[in-house]
């Protein structure tokens, strides 16, 4: 049997988001398949969408693709991998590519070489700008309007902190390249933490949305040249990427009450209220008005109780099912309406007039514009009567704006934007084929530095690109950290600079011109802390034990960057109870929990810390030693501290001291979790040491106590009966660490609210001992008036923009479970 023809070119358009979103590029894959029958057009959407979508685009032979709500990214993935016969790699369990990301499929036509391919989205589907790139497709961004949200105010100082270079590489880039004015236009949403683990762990990506090409400038005798800085980084950005603007033709009496969805959403209010507010308005002009309910019973039944309660003939006609806004917006008078963008859209380019009354999203944006260019009224819906809607209307129907309707409508039909996006696309595929070549070379740039599975260590380059920028608190300086992993580089340094862990809790204290054992020593804050006399005394020699190569990279250039090379020397293995190698786990989100007992650790973290953090492990295979062997290897005579952070691994370092060293070590600081405790006891009875009289006493004394307490109460728990004391106290306390420990506590390593966390903290904060960690907070006045007072003076920032972004999206949820519904 013949195999069916290849396409000439494939386009998938991908659009998420409500009917307004949808439609626009929905109409545009229509477009390029009239014109091209010979490409294989598809669109993907929500699965709900598919209902109104078929009937519309099967016709001229454009595929639909199902997008389901349960496994939303994964889905997104599936549906580019079979649309473009391209294969995004597996990973395997620890989140190493395990073999190479683009895999060209069997049937001819549909490898990497094969024809042309265009992937078309907007601005509700930035998944598929990344899986894009993932495969090497060129893509094309399409918005039928401007883009109401502007960039973040932090995002230049953020971009600069997280990816210097390639926020001075983007300042600095050439015509034609992407630039810095790009970003603030409309590609910042793609530097969004949320995207950086998934393009890592399931997309095989560097965390910055940004490719880099691997090309090499030629000089006038065609010699490469490598040009250096930012203007050599910048020369190796890729082309900027289209958007396309007002690219289809979106939906004139009587006035038309339209408030979309937003019924259904329950943020419409007292839908009698609106309804009353309408007839009103309606008699007083001696009008008549079509009310869109879209299926939303209350709001169709307030209708129908307002007309029967009518005493003259009744002004206002409810619809229940869905009406064309390009059928019935020419024969309407004016348009009163939430101020969606397709529903402002649609009554601009049929020239009616607008009376917008905004509830969220972007709707205020477009209640300001519609005002602003004098094509109607703006009305806040908490002001919605009778007389105000009457008086917006009037304004609304007079004269000059009815005029200044018509040249909108008029230059919004002369820009035939259907017709020039279709163009535009058609040029794209045009050059599909240079620009794929372009994007896989960066892709294997890409992936050029990244660790194999069982690799002892890492390009240099890798450590480069992962290498951000760090300003400590308290005049300490900055040191070279993961991008990812700044909040834990943050706390790690309070614990260390601040609250002196490792020596305060057991009156320890630094001697001068000692030597000082560094074991886990990451990316030598501690070392570092020590050579500046933290601890005490300034120690003559310092050990820094690091057995990770992304660590290790940035802990030689951080000891390098303070000056103090020559007073550590640095051991490339970890410490253990006897000489070998072992597998480590390297978590970018979260270095300093890298480690070689990564069961041990998931147990023991999973419920505390999100899964984005364990995202993109990397294996690599580490040397072993033992501090008896250091000892003797390095000449040691005696160890002031012996500082033991091995995520896992302390018993095993401690063992591997030996008897005979013993005596060699005066202090030792031990990291120390449950899961160790016992078997650390244990190890003790083998150890001689000592313990000052006062932590004697203290932990006899908290011993005895909750002894007494679990006699009279089985179920006793002194940790969660002290928890509010501590929290009330941290709160207090207005210290410089104060920020960064309730950051850490609320706050997970992306920036991510933890809502358990939070919760357990305002019931301490409020006195209320909870019998779960996770248990609900009632916001009465008594939990508002703690979140306004004082106290909770550190607390607040770290909570107001995570607020206002959780019911953004909370909103959106909602908005698009209704939609599917």
């Amino acid at each position: 049997m013949a195999r069916d023809a290849s396409p000439a070119a494939t386009v998938l358009f991908f659009a998420l988001g409500t009917r307004g979103d949808v439609q626009p590029l929905a109409v545009l894959a229509d477009s390029v398949k009239r014109q091209e029958p010979g490409w294989a057009v598809h669109l993907a959407t929500h699965a709900a969408h598919q209902t109104w979508l078929a009937p519309l685009l099967q016709h001229h032979g454009v595929g639909l693709r199902a997008i389901t709500e349960a496994v939303h990214l994964e889905e997104c993935v599936r549906v580019c991998e079979e649309v473009f016969q391209i294969r995004v790699s597996t990973l395997d369990a620890v989140g190493q590519s395990s073999c190479t990301r683009l895999q060209a499929a069997q049937p001819p036509g549909n490898s990497p070489e094969g024809p042309p391919r265009l992937l078309v989205h907007n601005l509700f589907a930035l998944e598929a700008h990344h899986i894009a790139q993932a495969l090497a497709v060129p893509s094309l961004a399409a918005s039928p309007c401007l883009v109401p949200y502007a960039a973040p105010a932090a995002l230049p100082t953020r971009l600069a902190r997280d990816h210097p270079a390639l926020h001075a590489a983007l300042h600095a880039s050439p015509r034609g390249r992407v630039a810095w004015a790009d970003v603030e236009h409309w590609l910042w949403p793609l530097f969004s933490a949320r995207w950086s683990g998934w393009r890592q762990s399931r997309l095989g990506l560097p965390a910055a949305p940004v490719l880099l090409m691997p090309e090499v400038k030629l000089n006038k005798r065609g010699a490469n040249c490598e040009a250096g800085g930012a203007a050599g980084l910048a020369a190796r950005l890729p082309p900027a990427p289209r958007l396309l603007y007002g690219l289809s033709p979106l939906v004139r009496g009587p006035v038309c009450f339209d408030f979309g969805s937003m019924a259904a959403l329950g943020l419409l209010g007292d839908e009698a209220l609106v309804v009353a507010a309408a007839c009103g308005a309606l008699e007083a002009l001696g009008m008549r008005g079509v009310l869109l309910t879209g299926g939303h019973e209350p709001l169709l039944q307030a209708a129908q109780v307002a007309a029967v309660c009518c005493e003259g003939p009744h002004c206002l006609t409810a619809v229940r099912n869905p009406v064309p806004a390009n059928w019935l917006l020419p024969r309407c008078a004016a348009l009163v309406s939430h101020g969606g963008a397709g529903t402002v859209a649609a009554a601009l380019a049929l020239g009616v007039p607008q009376v917008v009354c905004p509830l969220l999203f972007d709707q205020p944006f477009w209640a300001e514009k519609v005002a602003w260019l004098g094509l109607g009224a703006q009305l806040q819906l908490r002001s919605l009567g009778a007389s105000s809607l009457e008086r917006a209307l009037r304004a609304a129907l007079t004269a000059p704006v009815l005029a200044r309707c018509r040249e909108t409508a008029a230059a919004l039909a002369a820009e035939r934007g259907t017709a020039i996006a279709t163009a535009a696309i058609r040029e794209a595929i045009g050059g599909a084929t240079a620009a794929r070549e372009g994007l896989l070379r960066a892709l294997k740039a890409s992936r050029a530095p990244r660790a194999r599975q069982e690799s002892p260590s890492v390009a240099a380059t890798t450590t480069e690109c992962l290498a951000a920028t760090l300003q400590l608190p308290n005049g300490a300086g900055t040191v070279l950290c993961a991008p990812q992993g700044r909040g834990e580089v943050l706390f790690m340094q309070s614990e260390i600079a601040e609250q002196k862990c490792y020596l305060a809790a057991g009156g320890l204290a630094l001697r001068e011109g000692g030597t000082v054992i560094d074991a886990g020593a990451n990316i030598g804050l501690f070392s570092l802390w020590a050579c500046k006399g933290g601890g005490g005394g300034v120690p003559g020699r310092v050990i820094a034990v690091e057995p990770l190569p992304p660590n290790l990279a940035l802990l030689r250039r951080n000891l390098c960057d303070h000056g103090v090379v020559q007073q550590v020397e640095v051991v490339e293995a970890g410490l253990a109870a006897e000489r070998g190698a072992a597998d480590f786990l390297y978590y970018p989100a979260m270095p300093g929990n890298s480690t070689a007992r990564s069961a041990e650790k998931w147990a023991l973290q999973a419920d505390e810390v999100d899964a984005e953090a364990w995202a993109g492990a990397q294996r690599f295979r580490c040397a072993l030693t033992t501090a008896s062997c250091l000892l003797h290897k390095l000449g040691i005579a005696e160890v002031d501290l012996l500082k033991v952070d091995v995520e896992g691994m302390e018993l095993e370092a401690l063992q591997g001291v030996g008897a005979a060293a013993w005596p060699r070590v005066r202090q030792v600081a031990v990291e120390v979790h449950e899961a160790l405790s016992q078997d650390l006891l244990a190890a003790t009875l083998e150890i001689p040491f000592s313990v000052p009289p006062y932590m004697a006493l203290l932990a006899r004394a908290v011993a005895t106590l909750e002894g007494i307490a679990l006699l009279a109460d089985p179920d006793y728990q002194m940790v969660t009966q002290a928890y509010p004391f501590i929290v009330r106290k941290v709160l207090r306390d207005s210290g410089p660490g104060t920020s960064l420990l309730l950051r850490d506590i609320v706050l997970d390593a992306g920036g991510g609210l933890r809502p358990a966390r939070l919760s357990a903290l305002l019931n301490a904060a409020l006195g209320r001992v909870a019998s779960r960690a996770d248990g609900f907070v009632d916001f009465d006045a008594e939990a508002v008036a703690f979140l306004l007072s004082p106290e909770a003076s550190e607390l607040r920032p770290l909570l107001v923009m995570e607020l206002v972004t959780g019911l953004d999206l909370a909103a959106r949820e909602r908005a698009r479970r209704l939609q599917s519904a």
